[in-house]
C-alpha cells in the first residue's frame, strides 16, 4: 500500500514539472529585417512610435478585420552619411486576401537591433520610418 501510494505521488510530482509554457514564453518578438523596400506593398497608418532599448513599439491602423494580417518591418541596406547617420525604414503590411473595411488598430512590437549602424552599445542612428512624420533616433543596447 504505501508503495502504491509513493508511486501516485511520484508521478504527480513529475506531470506537474511538465506545465504548458505561458503565452508570453511561447511568443517570440519579431525581428526588423534588412532588404529591398518594396514600396508598392501595403502599410498601415502609424499612429505613434517609441523604443525602449532594442525594441519599436508601433500603434498602428488599417483596413481589414476579416483576416488576421501580418506585418514586417524592414530597413535599407543603405545608410545616409550624416551625423548620426540614418536609414529608411518601412511597415510593409501582408493582408492575405482580407477585403474587409473596417478601421483596426493594433499594437506592434519590433527587435530593431538589426537596423543598428553598428551592432556595439550606444551606437546611434536615426531611422526614418515611411509615413511618420518624425524621426526616430535609436541607440543600440548590449542585452
Amino acid at each position: 500500500m504505501k508503495v502504491l501510494l509513493f508511486l501516485v505521488m511520484s508521478i504527480a510530482l513529475l506531470a506537474c514539472g511538465n506545465a504548458k509554457k505561458s503565452a508570453s514564453e511561447k511568443m517570440s518578438t519579431p525581428k526588423a529585417i534588412l532588404g529591398e523596400i518594396d514600396q508598392n506593398a501595403p502599410t498601415a497608418q502609424i499612429n505613434s512610435v517609441r523604443i525602449e532599448g532594442n525594441l519599436m513599439f508601433l500603434e498602428v491602423s488599417y483596413s481589414g478585420g476579416c483576416e488576421e494580417q501580418a506585418f514586417t518591418l524592414i530597413g535599407s541596406n543603405m545608410i545616409m552619411k550624416s551625423l548620426p547617420p540614418k536609414r529608411g525604414i518601412r511597415l510593409q503590411r501582408d493582408p492575405k486576401g482580407d477585403a474587409c473595411r473596417e478601421l483596426v488598430s493594433k499594437s506592434l512590437v519590433f527587435d530593431i537591433s538589426n537596423l543598428a549602424y553598428k551592432q556595439e552599445a550606444g551606437s546611434e542612428i536615426v531611422l526614418l520610418l515611411d509615413g511618420y512624420k518624425e524621426e526616430v533616433k535609436y541607440t543600440f543596447t548590449q542585452e
